[in-house]
């Protein structure tokens, strides 16, 4: 994700979770080295699952701009679409995660994400 073409990623999920995964020190590090790659993330996350953190929020600096899900929206995997790819992170209880790379998949999914972007909330 951080080598990819087109700078700029879409990112559906809990931040909480993810952040129960993979540990906050390196979900910092991640974004430090998003940034300075330049990648722009759109996101799109569960309210009821954010973390208070300064690298988290949707600071022009931080190349972010985040909407919340419409309430009781539940989705505990992180999936993640850029350059025709498709990455699935799962939530700590399951431990999985795979990566498609599809064009037609990749439309399909930034579709669904633009669904709910347009029905989430600033």
């Amino acid at each position: 994700m951080l080598h990819c073409k087109s700078s700029e990623h879409f990112y559906i999920g809990s931040l909480k979770e993810l952040l129960e995964l993979l540990g906050e020190e390196y979900l910092d590090s991640w974004i430090e080295r998003r940034i300075k790659r330049k990648i722009f993330s759109k996101t799109v996350r569960i309210k009821e699952k954010e973390v208070q953190n300064k690298l988290y929020t949707s600071e022009k600096k931080l190349l972010r701009e985040i909407r919340f899900a419409p309430a009781n929206t539940n989705i505990a995997q992180t999936l993640v679409m850029y350059d025709n790819k498709v990455a699935v992170i799962s939530s700590k209880k399951e431990l999985s995660e795979f990566l498609i790379e599809s064009e037609e998949y990749f439309n399909t999914n930034k579709a669904l994400f633009d669904l709910l972007w347009n029905n989430s909330k600033k």
